[in-house]
């Protein structure tokens, strides 16, 4: 559909343009040399749909704009089918069709996506990242100001359970977590259940309406024993049921906060002691009481 000044038929000699520009959705080809002389004649042509299809290599050596949709598509794939390079000829962006994988700085990316030059990180791992540098640093991801929600990391299950998150003040929190080094504390420990009450329950052998409360969690607390107005034995005095079971019976630090409780381990003394189960901690006296009395403890439980 070639119009041209003077003709309109684009010679199929003139092979090598002088120039040919876009404008408005027509190619013109200005001039060119069909294999002996000079040609300076100007054909120019719509663009069909406005669409340009490249059957072999395209290349443009100028600024390229595209309005619109871009679609790129190789006949076969290929661990190079699309590239973004810098003037020296270094990858800066890959695509890799063969295996689905997409590299920036990145000349041979191993993972779904690879950022910058990796040696060990295996496949199976979708996002990849090195830091490029002794000095550099991996990935930063930053709230905004005035943030009030939200999440700057968040890791779920294939249900959509959070497995881990950072909220946006910095909070962590996760599901299960193993520490194989160090672990330093610079502010309070905080213990707390992940979901019901730890409850404690009076035995028969504290005495008659003997009474027994916890304050405090499966991990910390404190517990006050008031012993009854008789029948005092020894043995079970206090039953702590966790809100949920540990893996194998933990191994708390019992400690007496008042006189009374302090007083328990002398000789002729109650002698309180402790036992545990996966889902129990349990008060006993090696003596039974001869008195109602107020006993106070903290506790410390790990496993």
């Amino acid at each position: 559909p070639w119009s041209a000044l003077p003709s309109s038929t684009l010679p199929q000699s003139d092979a090598y343009a002088t120039s040919t520009i876009g404008s408005n959705g027509y190619i013109y080809n200005i001039g060119g040399y069909n294999g002996s002389s000079t040609i300076n004649s100007v054909y120019y042509a719509l663009l069909p749909g406005t669409s340009v299809v490249a059957n072999g290599t395209l290349t443009v050596n100028a600024a390229w704009s595209a309005k619109g949709t871009a679609l790129f598509q190789d006949a076969t794939n290929s661990t190079s089918a699309f590239s973004i390079q810098n003037a020296s000829g270094n990858n800066l962006f890959k695509v890799d069709t063969i295996n689905s994988r997409v590299g920036i700085d990145s000349s041979a990316p191993g993972n779904l996506l690879s950022i910058g030059a990796l040696t060990t990180v295996a496949g199976t791992y979708q996002i990849a990242v090195s830091t490029g540098g002794t000095t550099n640093s991996g990935i930063v991801v930053q709230t905004v100001a005035s943030q009030s929600s939200g999440y700057v990391f968040q890791a779920q299950s294939s249900t959509g359970a959070t497995l881990a998150s950072i909220d946006y003040l910095g909070n962590l929190s996760v599901a299960s977590a193993t520490v194989k080094g160090l672990l330093t504390a610079n502010a309070h420990i905080v213990t707390g259940n992940a979901s019901g009450t730890t409850t404690a329950l009076a035995q028969a052998a504290a005495g008659t309406s003997a009474t027994c409360a916890i304050s405090g969690n499966d991990t910390a607390g404190s517990l006050t024993l008031v012993t009854g107005s008789g029948a005092w034995a020894s043995g079970a005095q206090c039953i702590v049921t966790f809100s949920a079971s540990y893996s194998s019976a933990p191994h708390p630090v019992f400690t007496p906060t008042d006189s009374a409780a302090a007083a328990a381990y002398i000789v002729g003394g109650v002698q309180p002691y402790l036992t545990t189960a996966t889902s129990t901690m349990t008060i006993n006296f090696t003596n039974a009481d001869t008195a109602t009395h107020t006993y106070t403890w903290n506790y410390f439980n790990s496993q």
